[in-house]
């Protein structure tokens, strides 16, 4: 696709796209643009660069900084839930104290069973 801020038509969004190349290839995890390229160039330069790198990317502005981080996302990142990849529940206050002390009620009370023991 080429519009009017793809780096093919546009010189500055060619040479910033070629930049972002030129950093993810010297192994730059979040290669950065400058501040001063105009806002509509931005998307296209961005957008073009995560399809040549073949994942979703984001632009990410620090205040006070003078330039842009442009971030690759992973392809199961938590705004795209697979289903499998799932944060667990943090252990409740019941299962904690259960983990605790169960081995010495069990110690304690040798023939008794969980049953009896979460009563």
């Amino acid at each position: 696709m080429t519009f009017a801020s793809s780096p093919s038509v546009n010189p500055i969004a060619g040479i910033a796209f070629k930049s972002l190349i030129a950093q993810w290839k010297g192994g730059a995890v979040e290669p950065v643009l400058p501040t001063d390229i105009p806002g509509h160039l931005l998307k296209g330069i961005v957008d073009d660069f995560g399809l040549t790198i073949h994942l979703p990317v984001q632009m990410a502005y620090e205040s006070g900084s003078d330039y842009y981080k442009v971030s690759a996302m992973p392809k199961n990142s938590p705004g795209k839930m697979d289903g499998k990849s799932k944060v667990p529940r943090p252990p409740n206050a019941w299962i904690l104290y259960r983990q605790h002390n169960h081995a010495a009620v069990k110690a304690a009370h040798p023939g008794i069973v969980n049953n009896d023991i979460c009563k």
